[in-house]
């Protein structure tokens, strides 16, 4: 992601924060470059500006699990986002009810996207098997933690179980989530949401918008965003599957 001025960059970081008031000026203006409502190139596929604030709805809104300390920010940023988002929706007539297909934007999405089986449970998938775990389970496990789409929905419909630990230096039923070498399915979603959210700088943009701050931006940042939401999104999907 390339900007040509520093009006255009503003204009995106002040999308990522949720300030409306300072990016609505700014479209207002026109003072920047269009190319950035239709594509941020930070994927394959085309992601719109206005996608930003439709991910920022979803982590500001469907997460219940916020603290009591946090919540004045929260409540500010969602008052600001709903603003952002009725200005996309009658000035510009961008479709933000619409569900948003996280699956289009795989190769942004995956937190370990070009990793293999090795590199991540210092295993091959035979291997993992040979050593008594599910075929099935790790190959989840796998899809999950790379964001393979296909993969990942041909375990939702088989409802391959989301809670497992996996790692090729423990046996089976041996691994945990805080062990320094297992990985789980569930529970990456998890720690994917929160990590971008909390210290890849989510929330840091979310507080420069209450005090009111400039922020740079780089194509890292709308990915954050990007994952931390895709992730939230499947974490409830598989809570639903670890619930039937």
């Amino acid at each position: 992601m390339y900007f040509f001025d520093k009006t255009t960059e503003r204009l995106v970081s002040y999308v990522l924060q949720n300030n409306a008031e300072g990016a609505i000026a700014i479209l207002k203006e026109g003072n920047f470059h269009k190319n950035i409502l239709t594509d941020l190139r930070v994927c394959r596929k085309t992601l719109p500006l206005y996608k930003l604030s439709v991910c920022n709805r979803i982590l500001l809104f469907e997460d219940s699990d916020w603290s009591d300390s946090v919540m004045p920010l929260i409540e500010y940023n969602q008052k600001s986002c709903q603003q952002m988002l009725d200005f996309w929706k009658y000035e510009y007539g961008y479709p933000v009810d619409e569900d948003f297909d996280f699956s289009a934007y795989a190769d942004g999405c995956g937190h370990f996207r070009f990793w293999d089986y090795e590199e991540l449970f210092d295993a091959s998938l035979d291997e993992l098997v040979a050593m008594g775990y599910d075929r099935d389970e790790v190959e989840f496990c796998y899809a999950v933690l790379v964001y393979d789409v296909e993969l990942i929905q041909k375990h939702i419909a088989l409802k391959t179980n989301p809670n497992v630990f996996i790692s090729g230096e423990k046996t089976p039923g041996a691994g945990t989530r805080y062990d320094g070498s297992s990985y789980g399915a569930l529970s990456s979603c998890d720690d994917f949401h929160y990590d971008a959210v909390i210290h890849y700088g989510v929330i840091d943009y979310w507080t420069a918008n209450q005090n009111k701050n400039d922020t740079s931006v780089e194509g890292y940042h709308v990915l954050n965003l990007l994952q931390a939401a895709a992730y939230f999104r499947l974490g409830k999907q598989l809570k639903m599957l670890e619930n039937k």
